[in-house]
């Protein structure tokens, strides 16, 4: 890999040693753009840092007889990317209906839960206790996507419910399929690229969300309790505290919830969409919806998630087409 000359003709089933990195690779792998891409970023790091004069660790894998099963792609959080062959993947294949494609890259990351919520003080120093981990797959970019561009969000109308997303880089958008919140002090479980997911039934408490392109509901779990033996109210507030993280729900010490239930949220998000229109005759974005209600936009999204009565493109039909023709008939009546 000293160079990336286009005239080289890598064969599918041939292995290439990439000894910069310390592994070596089938042809097919090292052809999907999105593995040659994250290699070559690697590569291009490293030599940066070389003529600097600095040492730059080789990136953890994870190998089974030569070949990759899991690239370690981030320390801090922890994030992987794993292949299709690797065990925990086909464990889940079929429960989710994954794509069986053998490029289909998929991601894992573990995030503190003070660090996903947001918050400071004692509010992050009690949900930092509680660890938040993502899995999901990778979004192929467009063909026509223009260098450094990042890959654009699939189009929501194809899904029952738009899913939740991350960007591991400008060319690794991941749509995220499975949500697990768990204990982790003390720590019950250690990511690595030989664990780059929690086990496919975990023996420790842990609450679960997951989201299936057609379904209108997301799956929502509370599992591993077999060996955890306590109280029905110790329970209520795992389960609580859980549901606070996934939604990004929980304050800093003294300050009410945002949105109180979920009709409320419902009731302000229509008022601030009307007003929004009223003002700018347009159908209003997320965002800018979020933006009126002083809240968090990854915040409300999550809330949409959670309480949205129906996909967001629909809301302009529902509440300003038919509003406004119901009114046009009583002033005809």
């Amino acid at each position: 890999m000293d160079n990336f000359e286009d005239d080289i003709v890598i064969q599918d089933d041939a292995f290439y040693e990439l000894k910069e990195f310390g592994v070596r690779l089938d042809g097919r792998l090292l052809k999907n753009p999105v593995v040659f891409k994250i290699l070559k970023e690697q590569y291009d790091l490293q030599e940066r840092i070389r003529r600097s004069g600095l040492v730059l660790p080789p990136a953890a894998c994870f190998e089974i007889d030569n070949e990759i099963q899991v690239v370690e792609r981030a320390i801090d959080p922890p994030c992987y990317m794993i292949m299709p062959k690797f065990a925990g993947i086909k464990q889940l294949s079929n429960e989710f209906d994954l794509p069986k494609s053998s490029k289909t890259r998929f991601f894992s990351k573990f995030i503190p839960g003070g660090d996903y919520v947001g918050v400071k003080g004692a509010a992050r120093k009690h949900l930092q206790e509680y660890t938040v981990e993502w899995f999901g797959l990778v979004i192929a970019p467009k063909r026509n996507r223009r260098a450094h561009e990042k890959t654009e969000l699939p189009d929501p109308r194809q899904y029952a419910v738009e899913p939740r997303y991350w960007y591991q880089s400008v060319y690794e958008l991941i749509q995220i399929w499975r949500t697990r919140i768990f204990w982790s002090a003390p720590k019950l479980f250690t990511p690595s690229p030989a664990n780059p997911l929690t086990p496919y039934r975990p023996t420790f408490p842990y609450f679960e969300e997951r989201w299936y392109p057609q379904s209108e509901q997301p799956g929502i779990t509370l599992g591993g309790l077999d060996k955890f033996c306590v109280g029905f109210s110790v329970l209520e507030e795992f389960y609580s505290t859980a549901m606070g993280i996934l939604m990004r729900s929980h304050t800093n010490a003294g300050r009410p919830p945002l949105f109180p239930n979920g009709q409320e949220f419902i009731n302000e998000v229509k008022r601030a969409y009307i007003a929004i229109w009223r003002e700018k005759r347009y159908e209003p974005a997320q965002k800018e919806v979020a933006k009126k209600l002083s809240c968090n936009p990854l915040t409300f999204k999550d809330y949409w998630r959670k309480f949205g009565i129906m996909p967001w493109h629909d809301l302009y039909e529902f509440w300003i087409t038919k509003t406004y023709e119901d009114l046009t008939d009583v002033m005809i009546d």
